[in-house]
């Protein structure tokens, strides 16, 4: 081999050497600064982080769905959320966002009544937020709140009571099917879907769904006290309105 090919050999080895060497170096390079950049990631959430735990903040609970016992809305579920919010000590109120088309009155009742009690026990503000919609006992429970806000398009209202129930008497005649019911009281077969409609089994009805609207109309004028402006007989007839609408009536 003339000195010429060895020049060339020895210039070749050199030129994949110094390669293998930039490469190595740019990947070095690349390690550190992901790690200096993890490092100072790590570092900016941790300080953010600091500063979350000291700036004040609201504690959040969902109401979502049909208020009822055993659902994620119940007076149970509810309830527990509730007390974990308002015991938060770093938490200055508390916010309770509603999608929700009521429930049974007991349970709505229910989580208004604890609303009240956990603000007077740990002094914090309530804030409502309506979503989609907060109607019935879902509206009964936001009474407890200091303040309520929806959207304009949200559904807001039905303030009344519905009792409700299927007849089978004509299809059991049709069918020639006995319905077989024996009692020790005489008022205790009321509402059999198999019977024929007594208007004093009418009349009780009535009386119980009067009795637990009336209920919801207090409930209703205590909480939006010095708000309301429209018409009582409309207000409490059951009807339901959109959030600006709403907001026009108190």
């Amino acid at each position: 081999m003339s000195n010429s090919d060895s020049d060339l050999k020895y210039a070749i080895t050199e030129w994949v050497r110094l390669q293998k060497r930039e490469q190595n170096l740019k990947f070095f390079k690349l390690v550190f600064m992901l790690v200096a950049g993890a490092i100072a990631f790590t570092f900016a959430m941790q300080k953010q982080g600091a500063s979350f735990e000291t700036d004040p903040y609201a504690a959040l609970v969902r109401v979502d769905g049909v208020i009822a016992p055993g659902t994620p809305a119940g007076a149970s579920h509810i309830g527990g959320a509730l007390r974990q919010a308002f015991q938060d000590e770093k938490a200055k109120g508390v916010l309770i966002a509603i999608n929700s088309p009521g429930g049974t009155p007991v349970q709505a009742m229910t989580i208004y009544e604890e609303i009240l009690r956990l603000k007077a026990e740990h002094n914090k503000r309530v804030v409502v937020i309506a979503e989609d919609t907060m109607a019935s006992g879902a509206y009964l429970l936001a009474m407890a709140a200091d303040k309520i806000y929806a959207m304009p398009s949200s559904t807001i209202g039905s303030i009344g009571v519905v009792m409700e129930g299927l007849a089978y008497n004509g299809l059991a005649d049709k069918w020639g099917l006995e319905n077989r019911v024996y009692t020790s009281g005489d008022n205790k077969r009321r509402f059999d879907p198999f019977a024929e409609e007594k208007p004093e089994d009418v009349e009780k009805a009535k009386s119980i769904l009067v009795d637990i609207h009336q209920q919801f109309i207090d409930i209703v004028r205590k909480g939006r006290e010095g708000s309301l402006s429209g018409d009582p007989a409309l207000l409490f007839s059951g009807d339901y309105w959109t959030g600006r609408q709403a907001i026009e009536l108190g």
